[in-house]
């Protein structure tokens, strides 16, 4: 039997790719799966970068995934280089950039999910 994204059951949500809806801007988009509608603590997904330099400062804690290309993060002096299947923890208040020179595709998970709210 073919698994239906649309029809959760007992509380599970099933996400087939093509049932993502990628928002944001052109540099950066986000596809969340998990978000305050499901989850009362975390939110996740899949975020997409082509070439940026985008500062910002982690409202939230943060987990990244690599899953395609090259996420490097400048923090003080510091860049870590995030290439497939390698992670990072990111703490909240942690002033960063989050540069990309080509492409990257990462699975991201943050907490608490609705920091917006919070905040």
């Amino acid at each position: 039997m073919a698994q239906d994204s649309s029809k959760p059951k007992d509380g599970v949500k099933f996400v087939k790719p093509s049932d993502r809806a990628f928002v944001g801007a052109e540099a950066m988009k986000i596809a969340r799966d998990v978000g305050p509608e499901i989850s009362g603590t975390m939110a996740c997904g899949i975020a997409t970068f082509e070439p940026c330099d985008i500062p910002w400062t982690v409202q939230y804690d943060e987990y990244i995934y690599c899953l395609e290309g090259v996420l490097r993060l400048a923090i003080g002096d510091e860049e870590l280089v995030l290439e497939t299947g390698c992670s990072v923890w990111l703490p909240k208040g942690t002033a960063l950039a989050y540069r990309v020179s080509d492409w990257a595709k990462v699975v991201y998970t943050i907490y608490p999910g609705n920091w917006k709210a919070a905040s």
